[in-house]
């Protein structure tokens, strides 16, 4: 590697100061000197969506999609996607990594279960139409790769050679890991991130992790939730893991009653004397206060009344399947610093939003942000 043997001749001669290398001066044939190099920007092959990350990252934003609007749009009413117009999923997995005896490459049993289940689930579903064949299932390691061929073959899945990604992209992986990496930390960080699962699998103990990491790392949190009991939980459980108080705000509206509020949480409020308030200066002059935790509807007025808001590096929503998608957005819109971090927590199985009036039906605010399916 330190003598070049690990870089093309092609890599070399692009990114050398030579006639082949970009020029960002000249835009003329997309910065590049048409004697010497043509850059082929029409993507006939994937999703917009799942171009957006590579073409920043790699390709200055050069790249313009042109694949078929059926294959590229075929995969999304795949029931097991977040969203349905975002054809991307990343199901964090914290399952451990092994070696087998005698071998240098290593593999994660629960990585590789989760690829299958996911594979089972595409097959199954009527709404893809989709064959084993036109699965690709790429793997850093290559015992990873024989561990899934394994699983695959056990199931009856015949296994080829992968191609380009089209209409679909799951990611597996540990994303305390991955968001480590530059590349996969741009991708972590351009969708929401969500943690879901049925009551007592620890969506809101995940919740909290992510905060304190969040905050131990430098960032500044905003914590949202549909309702004060979810949003009281989420600051209480903050504090028993460690978090001091004084970094801790707990914004409350005015109709607050002091006897509702938890005991511990007290010293993180402000009242007025007359009812509970927003501060003068959401953060001290210290900036002390690292971690906000507001239902969603408080989140607006924090937005609207400071100007010097939009300084959460962080977002984390609890029962997101409970809130309306503007209320949900109300914990974002104007409060989020360029390169936020967004995590949704909560449970699209459950009671969805309760709206009561059938106008809002019709312009479906009985959606949750992260699915459009009507409950």
């Amino acid at each position: 590697v330190a003598s070049g043997l690990g870089r093309s001749m092609l890599e070399r001669l692009m990114l050398s100061d030579g006639p082949h290398a970009h020029h960002p001066l000249d835009e003329r044939y997309d910065g590049y000197n048409p004697w010497y190099t043509t850059m082929l920007v029409e993507n006939y092959r994937s999703h917009p969506m799942l171009l957006e990350v590579p073409n920043k990252l790699f390709y200055r934003g050069a790249l313009r999609p042109s694949a078929p609007l059926r294959e590229r749009e075929s995969l999304q009413g795949w029931s097991g996607l977040p969203a349905r117009n975002i054809p991307l999923l990343f199901h964090g997995v914290q399952g451990e990594e092994t070696r087998e005896a005698r071998s240098p490459s290593w593999f994660n049993v629960a990585e590789a279960t989760a690829v299958l289940d996911h594979v089972v689930s595409l097959c199954d579903a009527r709404s893809t139409n989709l064959e084993p064949r036109e699965i690709g299932i790429l793997t850093p390691y290559h015992k990873q790769g024989m561990k899934v061929k394994e699983l695959l073959r056990a199931e009856g899945f015949p296994v080829g050679e992968p191609h380009g990604i089209k209409a679909l992209l799951v990611i597996v992986g540990n994303p305390f890991v991955l968001k480590d990496d530059p590349h996969w930390g741009e991708l972590l960080r351009s969708v929401p991130y969500i943690v879901f699962g049925p009551p007592g699998t620890g969506k809101t103990s995940t919740l909290v992790e992510f905060v304190l990491q969040a905050e131990r790392e430098g960032g500044r949190v905003l914590v949202a939730a549909h309702s004060n009991a979810a949003a009281d939980e989420a600051a209480v459980r903050l504090l028993d893991r460690g978090l001091p108080a004084e970094r801790l705000f707990r914004a409350l509206a005015f109709r607050v009653r002091p006897a509702e509020v938890p005991g511990p949480l007290a010293p993180c409020t402000y009242h007025d004397g007359s009812g509970y308030v927003l501060p003068p200066k959401l953060r001290g002059d210290d900036e002390a206060v690292t971690v906000v935790v507001a239902t969603c509807a408080m989140a607006a007025k924090i937005a609207y009344k400071y100007k010097e808001a939009q300084a959460f590096t962080h977002a984390a929503v609890d029962e997101a399947g409970t809130a309306r998608e503007p209320d949900t957005l109300c914990a974002m819109t104007g409060l989020l610093a360029p390169g936020y971090r967004l995590l949704l927590a909560g449970d699209p199985q459950q009671l969805g939003p309760v709206v009561h009036s059938n106008i809002p039906e019709g312009i479906s605010l009985k959606m949750w942000l992260w699915t459009d399916r009507e409950h």
